[in-house]
């Protein structure tokens, strides 16, 4: 009998570990889930190959869709700055002899993609190099004006490109951010200064246009004329008549009748039978004529003389 159960323990054993060389070599205890992936990040140069003080356009796509960081190595070799949430901008050293340069980029999920450009000394010729990815070509990219006034409105038209577009500026507004056709509008805000409209395509490739917002006070010596009378994406047909009797101003748009008054430099009227407001004050605008700039309702407005 005690050998019996000598035996069935043996037995149990030999079992139990069976049972565990089993279990291991089917990955029994641990296991290691799938790594989620989305589409790869990269980044491109605009020109990839540059001279001492040179800058270009670093442009991301794929990834998260928003760029976390950017860094330049090896350390002191260039500047490279974020511009917005995937374009950055590089600006070379100064070198006496041709070197590389390495960009890294890394997303909000933490993909990183990286692109090498190569900086030469001033006055000598670029050294050829191969960035890590292909460089889209430029979109050539025009507007109605480049010169505006305050409030102003000008079309932008990408002449080349793969639809859909992406739309971004550092001042001012664009009526859409992302488009199915190359023409977007842009409305100038009320400070002066340069701004930048920057568009990039389906492919990558990106564009940019710059903006004169000048805000040049204006003297007039009266306030009649036509008008476009432009209230946030509305705009309208406004005529007004200085009374020579009154030293008021009267006009209408349509059917509807407008009163107010002006001074050299201002104008204020109203929509008979509203509370709603207009005051503005006058500026030179893009075409040397007198634009009025001001609110109507709380909402920008501007009259642009026609």
């Amino acid at each position: 009998m005690k050998n019996q159960r000598t035996m069935t323990g043996a037995y149990l054993l030999l079992l139990g570990l069976s049972f565990l060389l089993l279990s291991c070599s089917q990955g029994g205890g641990s296991s290691t889930s799938p790594t989620a992936t989305g589409s790869t990040l990269t980044v491109t140069a605009t020109s990839p190959t540059l001279t001492s003080g040179a800058t270009t356009a670093l442009t991301a796509s794929g990834g998260s869709g928003v760029l976390a960081s950017v860094a330049v190595s090896p350390v002191g070799c260039g500047v490279v700055t974020l511009q917005s949430a995937m374009i950055a901008y590089y600006t070379a050293p100064s070198t006496s002899a041709a070197e590389n340069c390495t960009v890294t980029v890394v997303d909000n999920a933490n993909n990183q993609a990286n692109v090498v450009l190569t900086v030469s000394p001033s006055g000598s010729t670029a050294l050829t190099t191969t960035s890590t990815t292909t460089t889209a070509a430029p979109l050539s990219v025009v507007a109605s004006a480049y010169s505006l006034s305050p409030n102003q409105q000008a079309q932008i038209t990408v002449q080349n490109g793969t639809e859909p577009y992406t739309w971004t500026v550092d001042g001012g507004s664009l009526q859409s951010t992302q488009t199915t056709t190359g023409i977007d509008y842009y409305t100038a805000p009320a400070t002066a200064n340069l701004y930048t409209v920057t568009i990039k395509d389906a492919l990558g490739s990106v564009g940019s246009v710059q903006f004169t917002v000048s805000n040049t006070a204006a003297s007039v010596s009266d306030c009649s004329g036509n008008y476009t009378w432009v209230i946030g994406a509305s705009s309208l047909n406004l005529t007004l008549l200085e009374s020579t009797t009154t030293g008021k101003i009267i006009g209408y748009f349509g059917s509807s009748a407008v009163q107010g008054g002006c001074t050299s430099t201002t104008m204020t009227f109203q929509v008979v039978g509203t509370s709603n407001v207009f005051n503005g004050t006058f500026y030179t605008s893009s075409a040397g004529k007198s634009a009025v700039i001001g609110s109507y309702n709380g909402v920008s407005s501007y009259l642009a003389p026609q």
